[in-house]
């Protein structure tokens, strides 16, 4: 409490995904954080970590949260209602990205993990009550079900899983349909 004018803040959470700006990082200063600070930190993420930045404001669900999570909410409303099926809406993002990210919605969402973009809409909601932020039902279900995605092994997709160490190793093998 005594130096406020030190507290600032960064968004890493989309930082390893390929289909998002990795090189971006945002930078949340808070109302008392001091010029020196913002400083300190915009050299520190861009000669340091060698990425670029955005100062923001601090509000919640900064901007990539924002973006992303109601991108992702979409991509299950279009699955849920039957206007195409999971591989064909990761395609058309493939397609749209020129060949620059193999990254689809459910690829990128079951990276993230499901029940992470499921916390980030209902935050959005509770703190700005916008109908967009409301979770698709059936990505609640996926998370209901225990379908988190790559980091369990089962999301949209499902994963191979190195029984040996535990850890997952990221190539998806097939699509996991919610009736």
């Amino acid at each position: 409490p005594n130096r406020r004018e030190n507290l600032i803040g960064i968004n890493l959470l989309w930082f390893e995904l390929s289909m998002i700006n990795n090189k971006c990082i945002e930078i949340i200063p808070s109302w008392n954080t001091s010029h020196s600070v913002i400083e300190k930190c915009k050299k520190m993420v861009s000669s340091d970590l060698g990425k670029q930045y955005i100062v923001i404001s601090d509000h919640c669900g900064f901007i990539s949260n924002r973006l992303v999570a109601v991108y992702l909410n979409e991509a299950f409303t279009i699955l849920e209602n039957k206007i195409a099926s999971t591989e064909d809406i990761d395609k058309i993002q493939a397609l749209i990205n020129n060949g620059m990210s193999n990254n689809g919605p459910f690829a990128m969402a079951d990276k993230i993990g499901l029940d992470v973009i499921v916390q980030i809409l209902d935050e959005l909601y509770r703190e700005y009550g916008l109908q967009k932020y409301v979770t698709n039902s059936m990505l609640k279900q996926y998370v209901r079900s225990g379908k988190f995605g790559r980091k369990c092994g089962v999301g949209v997709y499902s994963y191979n899983v190195n029984k040996k160490r535990g850890k997952n190793d990221n190539k998806q093998t097939t699509v996991n349909r919610q009736k």
